[in-house]
């Protein structure tokens, strides 16, 4: 019996491929010069930033589940994925994007405290009812929800899943070169401690970017 595990088959980039990705990219790019034009001259920059902050979570929310199908696939050692997962591994490599994305709403966090996340802003109005920093709500909740642990939290879970990410394709590409079944056993070692950390993290992150902008 063969010690080889099964392996994907490298896509060979081809023209096509290329000039396909070369117009998605123009696109994408030009929807962020749309995006930053619209910043500037929009009446309601606080409906464009949270209609951007749903665009950002929405292909996050593909990318990791993407990233937890491979991780499963891995801790079932279920072969019959392998070709599936190829374009799992590919789609995973957005992560760093998705961060650099991100970035906007987290510099504006601190330039602008409060525009995005009201809890942010200590003094924000909470429609007659005081503010941020006297509500008993908040206060219960301020050890958990402060810029500070919101910017490491944000770090934590993106380097969380490049990492992941990089030692699964390490593994996977690796692998198709030199076929050796080592490389198997280390993403379902890879698997058994991203699944509990995947789980952690899409949670935290569901809580701080979406469910925080009503923190009651």
């Amino acid at each position: 019996m063969s010690t080889h595990a099964p392996t994907a088959s490298t896509v060979i980039p081809n023209e096509s491929s290329s000039s396909s990705a070369g117009r998605a990219l123009m696109i994408g790019a030009g929807g962020l010069v749309l995006t930053a034009i619209g910043a500037v001259v929009a009446p309601d920059k606080h409906g464009l930033v949270l209609s951007y902050l749903v665009g950002i979570t929405f292909w996050v929310a593909i990318t990791i589940g993407m990233l937890m199908l491979v991780l499963i696939h891995h801790i079932f050692d279920a072969s019959w994925s392998v070709v599936l997962r190829r374009q799992y591994e590919h789609w995973m490599t957005s992560f760093k994007w998705l961060f650099v994305l991100f970035l906007p709403l987290l510099i504006l966090a601190w330039v602008h405290p409060g525009f995005v996340w009201p809890w942010m802003d200590l003094g924000h109005d909470l429609h007659g009812h005081g503010t941020v920093g006297t509500d008993v709500l908040y206060l219960k909740k301020a050890s958990f929800l402060n810029l500070n642990m919101f910017t490491g939290m944000t770090l934590a879970f993106f380097v969380s899943w490049i990492w992941l990410t990089a030692r699964l394709r390490k593994a996977s590409f690796t692998q198709d070169g030199d076929g050796d079944a080592k490389w198997t056993f280390m993403n379902r070692k890879t698997a058994a401690l991203g699944l509990p950390i995947g789980a952690l993290t899409l949670t935290f992150a569901s809580i701080y970017w979406v469910k925080s902008l009503e923190y009651h």
